[in-house]
């Protein structure tokens, strides 16, 4: 099976939960990204 194939199994949606990951220290990228991003209050694209 490709790689493709396998991240969607069934097996593996049920046994490698985002929550079983935080528990053993794994990071969500998201949030990660989050942290050292600073807000931005002003809009990119402005309503005109």
């Amino acid at each position: 099976m490709g790689g493709w194939a396998i991240a969607q199994s069934p097996i593996l949606r049920t046994t490698i939960t985002l929550e079983r990951l935080r528990k053993r220290g794994y990071e969500s990228m998201l949030d990660i990204y989050k942290q050292i991003t600073p807000v931005r209050r002003d809009s990119l694209f402005p309503i005109t």
